[in-house]
C-alpha cells in the first residue's frame, strides 16, 4: 500500500487498484445530519472536486451503530440511489459504484484484495467491534466472494485512539482480522487520533472532526469523509 498526503488530503492507493480518501477538518463538516445542510453539501461536492472523484453512482452509508452489512451489486443498487445504506457495511463488486461515509471518532474500515476484485467500507465504532463487524464482512467476503483470506488487504482509517477512549479499538479490529488468517502485514492503520490528532504544518490545527472533543470543549460538531473507489 502507498500512502501520502498532498495539502490537507490523505490518499491511500491500494495495489494500485483501489483509492482511498479521507477528507480533513478544514475541509468542512460533511455529514448533512450536523450543522447546515446546504454547508455540508457543498463541502461533498468541492471535495470530490479536489479529489477528482465523480459520484455518478454512490453508496453512501447511514451507520445504525450495528453489524448490518449490504452486499450491493447491479440489481439492488437502485434502491439505495436516493436514501442511502441504512447498515454499518458495504461490500461491492460493481466497479462503477464508489463508497461513502461521514463519520468521527469511529474507525472507517476499508476492506478489498491484491486484485482489486471488490471493495468493501465499515463503520467500526465500540458496539461494532464487540459484535464483531469486522470478522462478519470477512467471512462474507471468503463465502459468497471466494477470496482467499492470504489476499485481503485492510485499512483501518482515522478514529479516537486508546490515548483518548478507554478500550482499544484498533487491537480489536486487528484480533478479528488475524482469527480469519488476514496476514499481518495486510492490515495498515492510519496513525492519526481523531481526538487529538493536530497537524504539525498547520499550526497545531486539528486533524480531523471528534465526537468526543466537541463534547469535552464545545467544539462545533461535524464529521469527515471517508471514499472508496476502484482506480
Amino acid at each position: 500500500m502507498n500512502t501520502k498526503t498532498v495539502g490537507a488530503l490523505s490518499v491511500i492507493n491500494v495495489e494500485k487498484k483501489v483509492s482511498i480518501f479521507f477528507s480533513k477538518k478544514e475541509d468542512g463538516n460533511m455529514s448533512l445530519k450536523w450543522g447546515d445542510k446546504n454547508l455540508a453539501a457543498k463541502n461533498v461536492k468541492k471535495f470530490s472536486n479536489k479529489i477528482k472523484v465523480k459520484f455518478n453512482k454512490r453508496a453512501h452509508i447511514k451507520p445504525e451503530q450495528g453489524t448490518r452489512i449490504f452486499v450491493l451489486n447491479k440489481r439492488n443498487l437502485d434502491a439505495i440511489k436516493v436514501k442511502g445504506v441504512n447498515h454499518d457495511g458495504v461490500i461491492t463488486s460493481c466497479r462503477d459504484i464508489t463508497l461513502t461515509m461521514a463519520s468521527a471518532d469511529c474507525y472507517p474500515v476499508i476492506i478489498t484484495d491484491k486484485q482489486g476484485s471488490f471493495i468493501s467500507l465499515l463503520h467500526v465504532g465500540r458496539m461494532g467491534v464487540e459484535n464483531r463487524i469486522v470478522s462478519n464482512a470477512i467471512s462474507i467476503i471468503v463465502r459468497r466472494l471466494e477470496v482467499h483470506p492470504k489476499d485481503i488487504l485492510l485499512v483501518v482509517g482515522p478514529g479516537i485512539k486508546k490515548c483518548c477512549y478507554n478500550i482499544d479499538i484498533v487491537i480489536m479490529i486487528k484480533q478479528q482480522a488475524i482469527s480469519y488468517y488476514v496476514p499481518r502485514r495486510n492490515i495498515h492503520i492510519v496513525d492519526t487520533c481523531t481526538c487529538c490528532g493536530v497537524e504539525e504544518d498547520d499550526g497545531g490545527e486539528y486533524s480531523f472532526f471528534s465526537h468526543r472533543r466537541s463534547a469535552e470543549n464545545g467544539e462545533r460538531e461535524g464529521r469527515f469523509l471517508t471514499i472508496v473507489s476502484f482506480k
